[in-house]
């Protein structure tokens, strides 16, 4: 009677070291999904969870900024856009460094007016207001540092394309 009832406790005591042995599989898998890793170099700018948060997955918890692909962007007058195209260098003076110019150039021309996708839309309906359209310019080289910073505001001079200027002078 002692023999069985000590093989009934051994078979007791290591059903429980199984169930232990899972929960520390299970813990160390959770602890292996606790760690963040970024797919790209970049700059945290904004965090939206703390160390201990449980966040679901797909939820977005860091803006990142990736390094070296810092572009300014900059809203170009509806009447100069025919002036503009893709390639375009441009000179960008921010108000943080006065005496300072960035160069860069033309990277992509927007297809629609911001004021497209807007609530209301501004001067109402039957009011014509000239618009703008928003030009990415990207940074060339030694432009492209951490000085800048996203949000910061920026004069931007983007040279005129010769080719439309000297077709526009022929007719």
């Amino acid at each position: 009677a002692d023999l069985e009832a000590f093989k009934a406790r051994l078979e007791s005591q290591a059903s429980m070291i199984n169930q232990l042995k899972l929960k520390v599989q299970t813990k160390k898998r959770q602890l292996e999904s606790t760690e963040v890793t970024s797919p790209v170099n970049g700059i945290v700018v904004r965090k939206t969870a703390n160390i201990g948060d449980i966040v679901q997955r797909g939820q977005p918890f860091l803006k990142v900024i990736i390094e070296d692909t810092l572009e300014v962007r900059a809203n170009v007058r509806e009447t100069y856009l025919r002036y503009i195209r893709q390639g375009n260098p441009a000179d960008i003076y921010v108000d943080a460094y006065p005496n300072r110019v960035f160069t860069g150039k033309v990277k992509l021309i927007g297809d629609a007016t911001d004021s497209e996708f807007a609530l209301f839309k501004p001067g109402g309906p039957y009011t014509r207001i000239e618009q703008v359209i928003p030009v990415e310019i990207s940074l060339d080289g030694e432009s492209n540092n951490r000085d800048l910073k996203p949000g910061m505001n920026a004069w931007v001079y983007i040279k005129r394309n010769a080719a439309v200027e000297e077709k526009n002078n022929t007719r």
